[in-house]
């Protein structure tokens, strides 16, 4: 931490140990008021530093043309991201300013309500707006597609623990996704982990910031409104998830399509989305899961999850198309 903090003229003193995500260091600084983010992070088979670079570049444009992300912080010689080596070990640096307001995984289920829904889906929307006119600056790799990463629409790791009916299932989802075609209007740069993990939330102005763009990828940007329900409907601690997942997607889009206007098929394609999602994320916890505390996330979702997808139950069943239209036509 010594030499990081050197490079944006932090003294070692002012870093804050923070929870980090599953492999950095994550540290928070003041400077003139504003708080940030110093983020220590090795090198793995997904992120380098070119890719990083990618990443801080997109950041910085996507703030600077009106979306809501953390900014990212230029270390002393002016660089976005920096790298250093300490007893034969590469790391990755990064610094960015800290939103206002709270995880949005820490927030009170029961202060979220329909403005904030909005809110999200209107700095979704916005995020894939100005994605349209984003080109990687040359030198700079292009973000993966989507599945030529590993995200969690497409999972890249061992596959023991699913039964032979699962893989299939799982087969089945990603045919289904892939034959989608790739049309300029509906694909393009997308967060690709748009869950609540990743932006904050500051509940008494509405306002979300969005952060950790390392999984950011070219996919549909449908992808991204079926990760917010996915996560959403894990997250919902009531009884009847279908009359809750209908006002969530209402508020959703109507923050949404203002921003960004989708044609109504790809609002009719969440289902397939919901259903890789679902499968990928599945295979991906089997392995290391232990049933826990029942509160936990991975114990809300993996309840009677490997019937359910064997079964080929859809994730939700609800009128997509019907509140698309509620929200986009609403005198129709």
């Amino acid at each position: 931490t010594l030499q990081a903090a050197e490079l944006y003229n932090i003294l070692p003193t002012e870093l804050q140990p923070l929870r980090g995500g599953h492999f950095s260091q994550v540290f928070g600084f003041s400077r003139d008021r504003q708080e940030y983010i110093l983020r220590i992070s090795p090198p793995d088979e997904d992120i380098s530093l070119r890719s990083m670079q990618s990443i801080q570049d997109w950041m910085s444009f996507l703030s600077a043309h009106g979306g809501s992300a953390a900014v990212p912080l230029p270390s002393k010689r002016g660089c976005l991201v920096e790298q250093l080596q300490e007893e034969g070990q590469s790391y990755i640096i990064t610094a960015f300013e800290k939103a206002r307001g709270i995880l949005a995984e820490e927030l009170p289920f029961d202060r979220w309500d329909d403005a904030l829904f909005q809110s999200l889906g209107q700095v979704a929307g916005r995020m894939h707006a100005i994605a349209r006119s984003y080109l990687p600056p040359q030198g700079l790799p292009r973000r993966p597609e989507w599945n030529r990463a590993n995200n969690c629409y497409h999972y890249r790791g061992c596959l023991e623990g699913p039964s032979p009916l699962i893989c299939m299932r799982r087969e089945q989802a990603v045919q289904a996704v892939s034959g989608l075609h790739r049309e300029p209007t509906a694909y393009g740069l997308i967060h690709g982990d748009l869950h609540c993990a990743n932006f904050f939330v500051d509940a008494e102005h509405h306002r979300i910031t969005l952060f950790d763009f390392d999984d950011c990828c070219y996919g549909w940007y449908a992808m991204d409104v079926a990760m917010s329900l996915f996560d959403m409907l894990v997250l919902y601690p009531g009884e009847d998830r279908t009359a809750f997942a209908l006002c969530f997607l209402e508020s959703y889009l109507k923050g949404y399509l203002p921003e960004n206007p989708l044609d109504a098929f790809w609002i009719g394609q969440l289902p397939l989305f919901l259903k890789l999602l679902e499968v990928e994320i599945y295979v991906m916890l089997v392995n290391d899961y232990k049933p826990g505390d029942s509160g936990t996330w991975c114990d809300r979702f993996m309840a009677n999850r490997a019937g359910r997808i064997e079964e080929d139950a859809p994730y939700i069943d609800i009128d997509f198309l019907g509140t698309y239209f509620k929200v986009s036509q609403p005198d129709r």
